[in-house]
């Protein structure tokens, strides 16, 4: 006998507690069946979720190869904070917190954008028509379980097809393993939830229990227990836990050559942006969403209560080592992260008042207007940060498009063009005093008495202590200047090392001879 507990369903709806839609349809989000479009609807929709899903890898891995090769822009470490600012409100929104209306629209709202990849996993429409006879569970069971190979093999495709266009400067094996990675920071929330969906159960009373995602499916023997142990444990040993991991002992065992160009192209990804001493925050932040994704489900014997109070925990937790450790490299990068967790927790907190069993009209206003400014507030805060970011990148790179796109009036377009003449004038005068002090007598002086002292064992300075300190005002002066005088200088250094040293003095027998008459006439 099959137990059931359909009671009295509305329309469209079946199966235990009426959670299975009736016909050609599918359930969103808020567990409501809508009816399916036409298949070749279905599936433009589809195609169309998946390029954007592209162009936002192609985006996130160009601006962080910036990044890593040149150490300039801060605009993919902003990006990457506020995509998991986002995946952490999509987990709170996913809360069984009874989120009353307007604040419903809220959470909604979050819900539909925090995880990019949210809409790919709402196949169900193209799922029942592809695989009429196969449970519309494990069949998405099994999507999900092969969802970055699905998405990896279009951007290896897109990547092919970029070089065939834009072939220099492009290294298309150091381009697909960062996409790789890239690909599995988007969708490892979401994919982690669902794969650890398939393992929450419920008991309806009858001795068995169901499972929460599809109370149809009883859990634990039978079909369900087969997919758990081939499909689910599989995937969450190699997704959820091996890839980060494998990912993070690489970082670990190239934890002494963080800042060389060759690990930074690989794996700069998963330390960028953090100081070399915390290369493994992005690991604690991985460890937070999951933990966040295993409080965001159900579970026997535990109340909603007792979750959204550990969620609550884990975000001042996270706040405190956050404030503790301040792991990015800028300031600004922190502050954000700062904002980021506050603004979470505070939503969390008022998601408490939704416990009671009744909420007055005008509390539940009052939360939903603090829900929407405190949100709000740090989605402008990002914009703006994000804005000046992009803005100084431009100008670092290309000063031209810069002016025609940031600079509207003629008189700021002529200010900045002023200015850039005086940084340029000052950026020369240095480089002059430099190449003076490089070139004079002492210098050359300081060069033969260091070698002749190396090559005798009694001193082992570097010849780099000779060079005049550059101070921090200077220093910005060559960074700002729209001529990349620091690269100038320092190949100017080299060229006259290294033809300063086929005149060095040289020892033979113990002694040394001079192969120039003035070794000042260099």
């Amino acid at each position: 006998q099959t137990f059931t507990y359909t009671g009295n369903c509305s329309d469209g709806y079946k199966g235990n507690l009426c959670a299975a839609c009736d016909g050609f349809a599918f359930r969103d989000s808020e567990f409501e069946c809508l009816e399916c479009q036409s298949t070749g609807f279905s599936i433009f929709r589809l195609l169309l979720t998946l390029l954007l899903f592209l162009a936002m890898v192609g985006f996130v891995v160009r601006s962080t190869l910036i990044n890593c090769v040149n150490g300039k822009g801060l605009h993919s470490v902003y990006l990457r904070i506020f995509i998991n600012h986002m995946q952490v409100l999509g987990l709170i929104s996913r809360l069984d917190i009874k989120w009353d209306v307007p604040v419903n629209y809220v959470t909604s709202a979050i819900s539909s954008v925090s995880n990019v990849q949210a809409a790919t996993f709402s196949y169900d429409c193209v799922v029942q028509d592809a695989f009429p006879d196969t449970p519309l569970y494990f069949a998405k069971l099994i999507l999900v379980a092969t969802t970055p190979l699905i998405l990896i093999i279009p951007t290896v495709i897109a990547l092919n097809i970029y070089v065939l266009f834009r072939p220099d400067g492009v290294k298309l094996l150091r381009d697909i393993k960062v996409a790789m990675i890239v690909i599995l920071f988007l969708v490892h929330p979401e994919q982690s939830r669902f794969l650890l969906a398939s393992l929450s159960c419920r008991d309806l009373g009858d001795g068995d229990t169901y499972l929460v995602e599809d109370p149809d499916i009883v859990c634990w023997r039978g079909t369900h227990l087969k997919f758990v142990l081939f499909v689910t444990v599989p995937a969450m040993v190699v997704w959820t836990f091996g890839v980060p991991m494998l990912g993070m002992y690489r970082v670990w065992k190239h934890r002494k050559e963080l800042d060389d160009r060759a690990v930074r192209e690989k794996l700069g990804f998963l330390y960028n942006g953090y100081e070399n001493r915390t290369w493994y925050w992005e690991m604690v932040v991985l460890l937070r969403k999951m933990v966040l994704v295993a409080l965001s489900l159900s579970y026997s014997g535990i109340s909603v209560s007792m979750l959204v109070l550990l969620g609550f925990l884990v975000l001042i937790v996270s706040f405190h080592f956050q404030f503790k450790y301040e792991p990015y490299l800028d300031d600004e990068a922190d502050t954000m992260e700062h904002r980021s967790l506050l603004v979470a927790s505070v939503t969390l907190f008022f998601g408490l008042f939704f416990l009671a069993d009744s909420v007055h009209k005008t509390v539940d206003w009052l939360v939903f207007f603090v829900i929407l400014i405190v949100n709000l507030y740090f989605l402008t805060y990002f914009i703006k940060e994000m804005y000046v970011a992009i803005k100084n990148s431009l100008r670092d790179k290309n000063p031209k498009l810069y002016m025609k796109i940031c600079l509207f009036s003629r008189k700021s377009k002529e200010e900045y063009m002023a200015a850039t003449r005086e940084r340029a004038n000052s950026a020369s005068k240095i480089e002059k005093e430099r190449s003076a002090t490089v070139g004079g007598g002492d210098f050359q002086l300081s060069e033969v008495v260091a070698l002749k002292e190396n090559r005798t064992g009694t001193h082992t300075d570097s010849k780099e202590d000779e060079l005049p300190d550059i101070s921090e005002e200077e220093d910005e002066i060559l960074q700002v200047g729209s001529i990349n005088v620091v690269e100038k200088q320092e190949k100017k250094v080299e060229f006259k090392r290294k033809n300063f040293l086929g005149f060095f003095m040289v020892e033979e027998n113990g002694k040394t001879s001079n192969k120039t008459e003035d070794p000042h006439n260099v």
